[in-house]
């Protein structure tokens, strides 16, 4: 059959053919191309990551740490516990038991009472108390009293009562700071004040003028030892000055009592704890121990000098 028809261009049927045949060819072409070009994706993307990275560093690593732990470490930290150790614990012990004991502030009862001697290096400066106290030991087994009625804590250094000589033959008045000033005590000096300011109307003031004159006193007389007496309460028929009740004052006992003790623990200086001996279970003085619940009546004065005996400076 021939390619043209009658009229000499070439029929439909062959272009058909030929069209054909050349988009197959274009289609082989580039399908080659990309073949040759484009590389699979497949092998390249899954095989490097996993192979390389994860499994080069490992192996590297692992005999790089090993050998010198093993060889230069083992040996290191097996010497130094052999014999540094013993060294720590036997300088440790001798320092934990020669540490010096806590200092007594509240006098504890001694295993022995001592003599009426120990008297004889104290100094008692007080009120009408200590007055009463003296009388009724006919002058308190050779202590010393610096004591006088209605003396007060700001006393100590404004009231001149004490009698003093003069080089002349003359005599005149001192205050228990110029006397002790002029002759420091170098005993024991017994502190016993705070009833004639139960009526004071604040406890701040009293703590202040204790501390005052505790420091003059201390600075009078650097070598004495020194004690802080705890107030007795009163009873319940006491009438004192300032105070509605016995009960208010017993009150205020009990807190001046509490400063008293914090001053001694400031002061590094001793406390007599006396109102436990002479305190009821409702802190009251208990009736016969005052005729007018404030004094000791003499009995009770001598019980008094038996619990400083039993309760001595260690």
């Amino acid at each position: 059959m021939s390619s043209q028809n009658y009229t000499g261009r070439p029929s439909r049927l062959f272009v058909l053919v030929i069209l054909l045949i050349c988009a197959l060819s274009v289609a082989a072409v580039v399908w080659m191309l990309q073949a040759m070009v484009i590389p699979p994706q497949g092998p390249v993307e899954t095989t490097p990551p996993p192979a390389a990275d994860t499994t080069a560093p490992p192996e590297t690593a692992a005999p790089e740490t090993t050998g010198p732990t093993e060889t230069i470490a083992a040996p290191d930290t097996t010497a130094a516990p052999d014999t540094t150790a013993p060294a720590p614990a036997d300088t440790t012990e001798p320092a934990v038991t020669t540490e010096p004991s806590p200092p007594v502030i509240t006098l504890p009862k001694a295993e022995t009472p001592v003599g009426d001697d120990y008297f004889g290096t104290i100094l008692f400066i007080g009120d009408s108390r200590s007055q009463g106290l003296s009388i009724a030991t006919g002058g308190g087994y050779g202590a010393t009293f610096y004591a006088d009625r209605g003396l007060s804590i700001d006393g100590v250094s404004s009231k001149q009562f004490l009698v003093q000589k003069q080089a002349d033959g003359s005599s005149s008045t001192v205050s228990i700071i110029e006397a002790l000033t002029a002759s420091p005590h170098k005993g024991r000096i017994y502190i016993w004040l705070g009833l004639n300011e139960l009526g004071w109307r604040s406890t701040d003031r009293f703590e202040t003028s204790f501390r005052t004159q505790l420091t003059a006193i201390r600075t009078a007389c650097p070598d004495a030892e020194i004690v802080i007496m705890a107030l007795l309460p009163v009873g319940r028929s006491a009438v004192v000055i300032g105070v509605d009740s016995s009960a208010a004052a017993n009150q205020r006992v009990s807190e001046y009592n509490a400063i008293l003790l914090r001053l001694a623990e400031e002061f590094g200086v001793y406390f007599l704890n006396c109102y436990e001996a002479f305190a009821d279970v409702e802190g009251y003085l208990p009736n016969g121990y005052a005729s007018d619940g404030i004094h000791l009546v003499r009995d009770q004065n001598l019980a008094l000098c038996d619990y400083i005996r039993a309760h001595p400076i260690p």
